[in-house]
């Protein structure tokens, strides 16, 4: 899961607390709410981190 450590929107200890009650492997990325427009590029190797362990 990609923790964006600067949201405004949802909290990022939520964040932090809802990945790890999922079990889920954290990636931080210190931007805000709308990782994908405006992190692209981190964000596309993250899910291709997360694409190479299910392999």
């Amino acid at each position: 899961m990609t923790v964006a450590a600067e949201d405004l929107l949802i909290s990022p200890e939520l964040q932090r607390r809802m990945a790890e009650r999922a079990g889920s492997t954290v990636i931080e990325i210190k931007n805000g709410h709308m990782l994908p427009m405006t992190s692209p590029d981190e964000v596309a190797e993250v899910i291709a981190q997360a694409a190479e362990a299910v392999e």
